[in-house]
């Protein structure tokens, strides 16, 4: 069951402050503040009880079809299928025309998406930024050479070996 600091911290994070600001003013040290509040039990149950999935779903749902309008220019040439399919051009050949569109927002879209995952908890940041990750690849050189050159090559010093055949 929540507590009542934590039922605080939600009614202050409704109020648009960030979940450590909602912590220390509701009371918690700002040691405590740093920790993740999101993982409680307590938290979970207040989040499906106030915020529950099919309201987030609706909302990402609109958030994911977010739009933005832009400024464009038309440009009608003169013999282009456009126009003549249209059976109206603009008034020149290769003339313009100021309007405006709209275009798919995907930067908001994706903050849609984002914060509702953290709000319910289910989006976990890596905890040690500094952490380098490490990829490993495998280049086949020799087959990569044959197939620019039609050669073959040892692999580990890429030199041109001669075909037996």
């Amino acid at each position: 069951m929540a507590t009542f600091k934590q039922k605080l911290v939600a009614s202050k994070v409704v109020d648009n402050r960030t979940i450590e600001q909602a912590m220390v003013e509701a009371g918690y040290s700002p040691k405590t503040a740093s920790t993740n509040l999101t993982q409680s039990k307590g938290w979970q149950e207040l989040m499906d009880k106030y915020l529950p999935d099919e309201k987030i779903m609706q909302k990402v749902d609109e958030g994911l079809e977010a739009t933005k309008v832009i400024s464009a220019i038309v440009i009608n040439k003169k013999d282009s299928p456009t126009s003549q399919a249209m059976g109206e051009g603009l008034p020149d050949a290769n003339s313009r025309t100021n309007d405006f569109i709209d275009v798919p927002d995907y930067a908001v879209r994706h903050k849609y998406v984002e914060t509702s995952l953290k709000i319910k908890g289910r989006l976990v940041e890596p905890t040690d930024k500094d952490t380098p990750l490490q990829v490993n690849l495998t280049i086949d050189i020799g087959g990569t050479l044959k197939k620019i050159y039609g050669q073959r090559s040892n692999g580990s010093t890429g030199k041109v070996l001669e075909d037996s055949a």
